[in-house]
């Protein structure tokens, strides 16, 4: 079973980057989603993680 990883970030965010770093050093493909850009995908995010 294959799973998407999609990250909610912030362009500022040390942990975000961090993350992004991760993933990337992993060779794990990610969708990211900058939540400071996008109204919608901030609310979505909201709604998610609660």
């Amino acid at each position: 079973m294959l799973h998407e990883v999609v990250v909610y970030s912030l362009s500022g965010c040390p942990h975000c980057k961090a993350l992004k770093t991760f993933l990337d050093n992993q060779k794990i493909t990610y969708t990211n989603i900058d939540v400071g850009e996008d109204e919608k995908a901030a609310a979505e995010m909201i709604k998610i993680s609660g």
